[in-house]
């Protein structure tokens, strides 16, 4: 029965392994800009679109999936990037409270365009950073966002 089971264990946590299992998925919040790397078609504002992004762990790193969407649900484009390190940036005091390490920060490149990602609360939305401060904090220069459109 042992051998059953493994033979059943084993796919499965190989494709968890390889990052086919999202952690979490996050909402664009509407006040905050697209990410550098999405570009509008003419006749599109940014009110007509949101930003679907999934994070993934996996043994070779952390990666994230963003899916440009029209409100209706259909796709526009779609970006994969990497995250910079093994956990989320805290830029305040430490702390052992998890309620209180917001705001958290994640460093993601895709196609060598480098934002900062802002989780404000413990909720499923999410912003891009543009504070000049935050952005020296993250060590992100602006020679390392250059706009390809």
């Amino acid at each position: 029965m042992l051998k059953r089971s493994l033979l059943f264990a084993i796919p499965f946590f190989a494709l968890a392994a390889c990052g086919i299992f999202q952690e979490s998925t996050f909402l664009l919040a509407d006040a905050s800009r697209l990410p550098k790397w999405f570009a509008l078609d003419a006749g599109l504002s940014r009110s007509q679109v949101t930003v679907e992004m999934s994070y993934y762990i996996s043994p070779l790193g952390r990666t994230v999936t963003f899916v440009l969407k029209q409100r209706d649900g259909s796709v526009i484009a779609k970006a994969k990037g990497k995250e910079r390190g093994d956990h989320p940036i805290y830029l305040g005091p430490p702390t052992t409270d998890p309620l209180r390490q917001y705001p958290s920060y994640e460093v993601v490149t895709v196609n060598g365009i480098s934002e900062a990602i802002e989780h404000r609360a413990m909720e499923p939305v999410f912003y891009i950073a543009d504070d000049p401060a935050i952005l020296n904090q993250l060590r992100i220069a602006a020679s390392n966002t250059r706009l390809h459109r």
